[in-house]
């Protein structure tokens, strides 16, 4: 819609400036001021573009826009600049977000193949108990080049962001201290992982899922602390099942919550950033 608007704008404009009646009118107004004092006959004759004329010594006749014609390009240069530009720095940063969670991924898929190979195979042996999300934490640094840790109840302006929010930029609803302030690393390319662990048998089935349990889940954010801190734009979710990792909406999650939609939230935007997919 607002490109549609732009290119009727500038067509108008168009229409406007090479119209002879407005080339007609300006030759007029130049012969009653006397402000040109020579207009070439020829140039009368081909002119398509309209420009103003005039004898400066030493040159001859010189060609140039008016200064209303001048505002008004500029004036629509702005308009197109203000409609166009933010959306594309938008579409620019995406990119790099959804750039950063796959190496994100990438990163935490090879550290958890490690955990489970060194753990007979199974993450129900780690010897973590019940929400126990330091531990977890612990058994991760090993396998990660980290820069900072935070403990659970530090983690929120240390490791972590004070807020996040929805896809569609409500606070969300887990975003308070005694639910969310949980166990956070830092990589060294400045990725925050925020850890979350559940029962220690890894018999927790995730809401919605059709069956598949999982040990806890990552919280990504893809910039550190930086904004926008928006699930499904710079903050992803990825499962911790006893086997591997499952991003947030591929299998376990029977419901789509990456949709622009109000009561969308965005964390399940995972698989469709891995599998390219368009939302």
């Amino acid at each position: 819609m607002k490109k549609n608007f732009c290119i009727l704008l500038i067509i108008a404009f168009l229409n406007f400036w090479i119209s002879p009646y407005f080339e007609l009118n300006r030759r007029e107004e130049f012969i009653k001021h006397n402000t040109f004092s020579q207009i070439s006959e020829n140039n009368n004759k081909n002119l398509s573009i309209p420009v103003a004329t005039a004898v400066v010594a030493g040159r001859g006749i010189v060609s140039a826009f008016s200064l209303a014609e001048l505002i008004i390009t500029m004036s629509i240069i702005g308009v197109v600049a203000v409609l166009v530009i933010p959306p594309m720095v938008t579409n620019i940063q995406d990119m790099q977000f959804k750039a950063a969670f796959k190496e994100a991924y990438s990163i935490l898929s090879q550290a958890t193949s490690q955990l489970v190979n060194d753990n007979s195979g199974n993450l129900k042996n780690l010897q973590c108990a019940s929400w126990a999300n330091d531990c977890l934490m612990g058994k991760y640094i090993p396998y990660l080049n980290v820069n900072k840790s935070c403990n659970t109840g530090f983690s929120k302006g240390n490791c972590w962001t004070e807020h996040y929010y929805t896809f569609n930029g409500v606070l969300d609803g887990w975003d308070t201290p005694l639910n969310d302030d949980r166990a956070t690393i830092v990589l060294s390319n400045g990725v925050s992982v925020r850890i979350s662990m559940n029962i220690d048998n890894c018999s927790i089935v995730a809401i919605g899922s059709p069956g598949t349990p999982q040990c806890g889940w990552f919280a990504v954010d893809v910039n550190g602390l930086a904004k926008p801190n928006i699930m499904g734009r710079d903050i992803f979710f990825i499962h911790i099942t006893e086997t591997g990792l499952s991003p947030y909406g591929n299998g376990i999650d029977n419901v789509d919550w990456c949709l622009r939609t109000l009561y969308a939230d965005g964390s399940t935007c995972a698989e469709k950033v891995l599998r390219n997919k368009v939302y």
